[in-house]
Order: C-alpha cells, then sequence, then structure tokens
C-alpha cells in the first residue's frame, strides 16, 4: 500500500496477511486497497480466493485482528482510511477513521458487518501486543525517516 509522508511523498510499506486456523480451514485475510481473503483445507490442496466487499472502493483496510468464529467463519477487525492524493496520511498522530467488524461464513460469504467512527494513528496501532503481521510495517513507518 501507499502511504503519504506530510511533505507529499509516498512511501510503499508491505502488505501483511493474517492466517487463522478455524475447524479444519486454513484462511488468509490480507490488508491493502479491497481485503483480500483465501481459504484452504487443512492439507493447503484445495483452496479459493476472494474479495470480501465492504466500505468503500476509496478505501484503505488495515485488519487488526482474525479469529475463528461461528461453525468454521471468521471474524475480521480493522481500520478503513480514506484514499485521496493526499491520504492514507504515514504520521503518528490519530487521523479520522471507521473501525470495522465483519463475519464471514465458511464459503467466504459476509454475514455481518459494522462500522463505528474511530481514530488511527501509527503510534498507538504500533504499540498494540504486535504480532508478527503488523511488525514489519511498524517497523518501516516508524523508522529512522519518520
Amino acid at each position: 500500500m501507499l502511504w503519504r509522508r506530510a511533505e507529499g511523498a509516498s512511501l510503499e510499506l508491505p502488505n501483511s496477511g493474517w492466517v487463522a486456523s478455524c475447524s479444519g480451514q486454513v484462511w488468509v485475510i490480507r490488508n491493502g486497497y479491497e481485503l483480500l481473503a483465501a481459504r484452504a483445507g487443512a492439507s493447503l490442496i484445495s483452496q479459493s480466493e476472494f474479495g470480501v466487499n465492504l466500505g468503500d472502493a476509496n478505501q484503505v483496510k488495515i485488519v487488526e485482528s482474525v479469529s475463528c468464529h461461528r461453525d468454521q467463519g471468521l471474524k475480521v477487525s480493522g481500520i478503513l482510511l480514506p484514499v485521496t492524493n493526499s491520504s492514507p496520511l504515514l504520521q503518528l498522530q490519530p487521523v479520522d477513521a471507521v473501525r470495522l467488524e465483519v463475519e464471514v461464513d465458511p464459503a467466504g460469504v459476509v454475514i455481518s458487518q459494522h462500522f463505528a467512527s474511530t481514530e488511527f494513528g501509527f503510534a498507538s496501532y504500533c504499540t498494540l501486543p504486535t504480532p508478527r503481521e503488523r511488525a514489519l510495517v511498524c517497523g518501516q513507518a516508524l523508522g529512522p525517516a519518520n
């Protein structure tokens, strides 16, 4: 994903994949301009990929957590940020954002989604308990160039 610095330059931060194993299904959810999901059996042989349609196409989807939910389904929590010529802005201070919580059934169909106004900033995002999915992004976002 491309992020904008305050002076206008852009920085590409890596997308991260979040993995959950739920009742014999392995799920991978990826951050990005579209929330991408892949699902496979425990053997990882049969696999399907799909986009989870939520929010606006002009929003970056940032995953904060993925967990098993209801009969092999999945629960994804995260943040939506607008994409414009100057955003999403790579900064430590919080900006207005939308919190999302979505439940997906075993077939990958969205069965519930909730949105709420919130704030997002890398300073608070990167001080959360940092699973490896968040570590690379935070390392580059908060690196010596900031």
